[in-house]
């Protein structure tokens, strides 16, 4: 398999560095905009970077972080790669605890309209992102998230 159809679920220095010496890229989960700007400095401009974000389509703070714990909480709260990321990039050891602060999650789920989701979502791209993958969460873990998607693309507009 040519380097070029490989990218590297990398997160820290080591396995970002192997991403851009030896694929195309970089597709950090569970990360923030930090982590992508300091991501896009250590792969350099060359290599490919698609940070993954996920979203709640909802204007219910509540509802959204109550949505968004269920998808970031288990495993990947009691994942010490994804709390040290996490930490490095500008949170606790409190805000990684448990279920994770409300801090944390508003960081890693973008919720509101869809204005609002792109506006934090597009942070990826500001940072360094030459794509962005989103994750569609809702209170319905079995939902399709097509519906999400459609209702996302009409409010996308030209970026």
């Amino acid at each position: 398999m040519p380097a070029e159809a490989i990218v590297i679920g990398a997160l820290g220095t080591n396995t970002l560095t192997l991403a851009a010496d030896k694929t195309l890229g970089a597709h950090p989960y569970l990360t923030v905009s930090a982590h992508t700007r300091y991501a896009r400095e250590t792969l350099g401009s060359r290599a490919f970077l698609a940070p993954e974000h996920k979203i709640v389509l909802t204007e219910d703070d509540v509802e959204a972080r109550t949505i968004g714990r269920f998808a970031v909480r288990n495993p990947y709260l009691g994942l010490r790669n994804y709390t040290n990321n996490l930490m490095r990039h500008g949170f606790t050891e409190a805000d990684v605890d448990g279920s994770g602060s409300d801090a944390l999650i508003d960081a890693l789920v973008a919720h509101g309209s869809p204005e609002t989701i792109f506006s934090q979502i597009n942070e990826h791209l500001t940072a360094g992102a030459n794509h962005i993958g989103i994750q569609v969460f809702a209170e319905d873990p079995t939902a399709s998230p097509v519906p999400a998607f459609r209702v996302l693309a009409e409010h996308r507009g030209v970026q």
